[in-house]
């Protein structure tokens, strides 16, 4: 069995259109469920706004803290990204361009791991 290790951070993503921002956070959203999963802070009121309102130059890049827990460490899920949003959201294939930054301290008790990255 692996040692779950946790991390806590902030997320910062870059679009290049308002379709692009929209499907990335269904797509994010979708983590939030299964072993390890990542939960970023009120991404479903963010996406029930963007649905609402004129999306901006502005809102296409925007920071947000999120939690996660990982197999080992946390880079794992980082890597596997993708591939597990395109399973629960086939829809992430719409996005043009995405650009996701993740700062963060990821900690595994266990193996006494503590490690800061961005």
């Amino acid at each position: 069995m692996a040692n779950i290790s946790d991390a806590y951070g902030t997320l910062t993503i870059k679009v290049d259109n308002s379709n692009s921002l929209i499907h990335l956070f269904q797509g994010l959203e979708a983590l939030s469920t299964g072993d390890y999963a990542t939960y970023i802070d009120n991404i479903d009121l963010v996406i029930d706004a963007l649905k609402k309102k004129t999306i901006t130059e502005k809102d296409l890049e925007q920071t947000f803290q999120f939690s996660g827990c990982g197999r080992w460490h946390y880079l794992i899920n980082i890597d596997s990204l993708y591939n597990w949003i395109k399973e629960l959201y086939p829809d992430i294939t719409k996005v043009t361009y995405a650009s996701l930054e993740f700062n963060y301290i990821d900690l595994e008790f266990g193996n006494e791991v503590f490690e800061s990255v961005t």
